[in-house]
């Protein structure tokens, strides 16, 4: 019995991959096995990719918590758990200084009006509390937007 087999091989003039065919001459009774086999492959392939949201190559490269959004990238251990508590931690912490800093390098004015603006007040509410135009505190809080957003 002779099976084909399908394969990609690169070639070195073209500098490309291509697909190449090749045939085996096999025992009667390893063909059917080998086919058969194919077979089941198959449909397994067809089963996972009807029932499975994602393909196979994500789930290899992204792992299994990618996959299945119940996973909490598979933390079980309470060890596993306080490390992940203690890195969001400290990731909270570098956040709110580089803030901080970013806050510090603002002039008084730009600082005192994007905290009011962040706390929901309007620019024309803020401009009539302070009693200046629109148009200068605009000015001040884009220019502010711009000094945070280097920081970022």
């Amino acid at each position: 019995m002779i099976i084909e087999y399908e394969y990609t091989d690169f070639n070195d003039k073209t500098g490309k991959y291509e697909k190449k065919k090749t045939a085996v001459d096999v025992p009667d009774e390893i063909g059917i096995f080998i086919k058969e086999s194919r077979k089941k492959e198959d449909a397994s392939y067809h089963r996972y990719k009807y029932y499975c949201p994602v393909s196979k190559d994500e789930i290899e490269y992204e792992g299994i918590a990618f996959a299945d959004p119940t996973i909490d990238f598979y933390i079980t251990s309470e060890e596993e758990k306080t490390e992940q508590a203690t890195r969001e931690k400290v990731e909270a912490e570098n956040r709110s200084k580089r803030i901080d800093y970013a806050l510090s390098r603002l002039s008084d004015v730009q600082r005192r009006r994007l905290l009011q603006v962040v706390a929901g007040k309007t620019l024309r509410e803020i401009a009539d509390e302070e009693g200046v135009s629109f148009q200068s505190v605009h000015e001040s809080v884009e220019g502010a937007k711009k000094k945070f957003k280097k920081f970022f």
